[in-house]
């Protein structure tokens, strides 16, 4: 569905995993939102305890039109063995509130990521009929994928294409220690917060002249 149908919201709601092995793909997920125009939403970026999970989840979807949804991590966890149905989850709770929340969330469009060509179908049969992106676990194939689906619904006149993107985050990942340790920032650059993270990004896009817009 084009965005000319409608004003989409700015937001993208970030449905993905947060361990380590699959943090190359996040942290280039969320500089391709940011370097689009976009912001990144997703349960990092708030931690009050006050407020259960799900809840916060639901906020955060109700926001956004847009949203980001891999499918890559279901293996069982290493600790406990048992599987993480954490993002599938997320995928229903988003195309629920599309296809039950109203008028308000009809256009709701998403793209659903996954590592490699078939594999999401042993544990999701029922998205079978979806079209999925796969990444193959590269950042730089994450990249094009997420800009594509941005460009696709963006009423923007200007979105970067793949390759400047691309090549301005490994740019950017040579950066970060250096912004973080700028006065008005002061980040540990191996300890960054979703916010710090999204606040470097969008402070790199401005020192080049990008309007973000």
């Amino acid at each position: 569905m084009a965005a000319s149908r409608r004003n989409l919201s700015r937001q993208v709601f970030l449905n993905a995993p947060f361990d380590q092995k699959y943090k190359p793909i996040f942290d280039a997920v969320v500089f391709t939102i940011v370097a689009c125009g976009y912001v990144p939403r997703c349960s990092l970026e708030s931690s009050d305890s006050g407020t259960p999970r799900i809840s916060r989840l639901n906020e955060i979807i109700s926001d956004c039109d847009l949203s980001i949804h891999d499918l890559s991590r279901t293996e069982p966890d290493a600790g406990s063995g048992l599987p993480r149905f954490n993002m599938p989850f997320e995928f229903g709770l988003f195309i629920g509130a599309r296809d039950f929340g109203g008028a308000k969330h009809k256009g709701k469009i998403c793209l659903v990521l996954a590592e490699h060509q078939f594999t999401y179908q042993r544990y999701i049969s029922d998205i079978a009929g979806q079209d999925i992106s796969m990444h193959n676990n590269r950042p730089d194939e994450a990249i094009s994928k997420v800009r594509d689906f941005l460009r696709g619904h963006s009423d923007s006149r200007y979105i970067p294409g793949s390759k400047v993107i691309i090549d301005s985050y490994s740019e950017f990942k040579v950066e970060v220690p250096s912004l973080s340790k700028l006065k008005k920032f002061m980040y540990d650059p191996d300890d960054l917060h979703f916010k710090d993270y999204l606040t470097l990004a969008t402070a790199f896009f401005l020192a080049k002249g990008w309007g973000l817009t």
